[in-house]
This record gives C-alpha cells, sequence and structure tokens, in this order.
C-alpha cells in the first residue's frame, strides 16, 4: 500500500499561529487551540481557520495539511455548521489553569479539502512578516565579493603572523 503525501503541518511556515493575506484582501488566521467537542466527546490541540470569506456561525478546524507549493496551501477542513461555542478554562489537578474552546451544539459537519491560493503575505510565529514576491530574490553580488574577498590590509597582518623565525 503506498503511503500517502501528506503531512501534520507546513512545519517550516507556523507553529502555534499564522494569519495569511490572499487573493482580493482574502485574510485567514490559523490557531493551534485546545478543543473539547461535545457528543463526539473529542479532547485535545487542533488548529481552527477564520477567515473574512467564511460564515462566522461555523467552527472550521483543520484535519490534515498537504504539502505547500507554489503559494497555495492545501488541507482538510472539518466543517461544523452553526456551532454553539465559547471559551471557557478548565482547572488541572496540579490546580493551574488553562484556557479550552467548548463546541457544544452544531446541526451538521461536513469534510472536504479546501485551499488558499495567491498568498501574498504570511505572518506567523516561526516567521517574521515575509512578503511573498512573484519575482524570486537575487542576491546582490557586491555583497557576495565582500565576504569571499579580504582587504589586502588583513591579508598581510595573516602572513606575518604565519611567518616563522628563526631564532
Amino acid at each position: 500500500m503506498a503511503k500517502k503525501n501528506r503531512i501534520k503541518k507546513p512545519v517550516d511556515l507556523f507553529d502555534k499561529r499564522a494569519d495569511i493575506l490572499a487573493g482580493d484582501n482574502d485574510q485567514y488566521h490559523i490557531r493551534k487551540n485546545r478543543v473539547y467537542i461535545c457528543g463526539s466527546d473529542y479532547y485535545g490541540k487542533v488548529y481552527t481557520i477564520t477567515s473574512n470569506r467564511y460564515n462566522r456561525e461555523n467552527v472550521h478546524i483543520i484535519k490534515e495539511f498537504y504539502p505547500y507549493d507554489n503559494k497555495r496551501m492545501r488541507f482538510l477542513i472539518v466543517n461544523f455548521k452553526n456551532a454553539k461555542k465559547f471559551k471557557t478554562r478548565e482547572k488541572l489537578p496540579d490546580g493551574t489553569e488553562r484556557k479550552i474552546n467548548v463546541i457544544e451544539k452544531f446541526t451538521d459537519v461536513s469534510e472536504y479539502i479546501c485551499s488558499i491560493g495567491n498568498i501574498k503575505k504570511i505572518t506567523s510565529d516561526l516567521l517574521p512578516e515575509e512578503e511573498l514576491s512573484q519575482k524570486p530574490v537575487q542576491k546582490v553580488r557586491k555583497n557576495i565579493k565582500k565576504l569571499i574577498l579580504k582587504p589586502e590590509e588583513i591579508k598581510s597582518k595573516i602572513k606575518d603572523k604565519n611567518k616563522r623565525r628563526v631564532g
């Protein structure tokens, strides 16, 4: 059986959060959240995605990411329609508290593949604000030469130190 070419997340792009600007001012926000889903008794950390293009009544959970290429991010999404959701805190056995999102009721669940194309900018916890341009970035050859070539003064000092004196 062939191994499917899927990855858990784009490792080099983000870990806990990402803000993506794409297309005609489309904004996507990916967050890693601790979630409890009533009815399915699911509890754990998942990636949720929100956008100005998505219905705010629904909760979108990213189940799997596919390889990132050509400025297009593809992922498998689970959509909880008309979800009643709220944020709360849970108390751990050691007495500390942590945030958790609870999805209490929903009318329907659907699963489909979604993609974000024409990505212009990605800001995340692993990357500083990065502009993705159409043109490949070319390095200035002048700066590369400066790194390779050493000024004559430094070369002469290095030669003087390497000379052995007979005493």
